[in-house]
């Protein structure tokens, strides 16, 4: 696809099931891998790996690494880590 005129492609595939600790509990996941390289004026690429759990519908674990280059360039690193599944009211 293209975001305004920058082309970007996407892959992604399933690694694995693994389960993942949350609050104390171990829930069942997929482990995921999606890849996108972004061209144009910006080029560089970016790849999330996240723990997806059918349970929840939602990532229990999260890592992105992306690197940008071009007219702006942009590195980031995260690992984003869920606390609990019971909501905070």
């Amino acid at each position: 696809y293209t975001a305004g005129e920058l082309p970007v492609s996407y892959r992604s595939e399933v690694l694995r099931r693994e389960p993942v600790e949350v609050g104390g509990d171990r829930l069942a996941s997929f482990v995921v891998r999606t890849t996108g390289d972004t061209g144009g004026a910006h080029p560089g690429t970016r790849t999330d790996t996240f723990w997806w759990s059918p349970r929840f519908a939602l990532p229990l674990r999260w890592s992105i690494d992306m690197d940008i280059r071009g007219t702006v360039s942009l590195d980031t690193i995260s690992e984003l880590q869920l606390e609990s599944v019971t909501p905070v009211t």
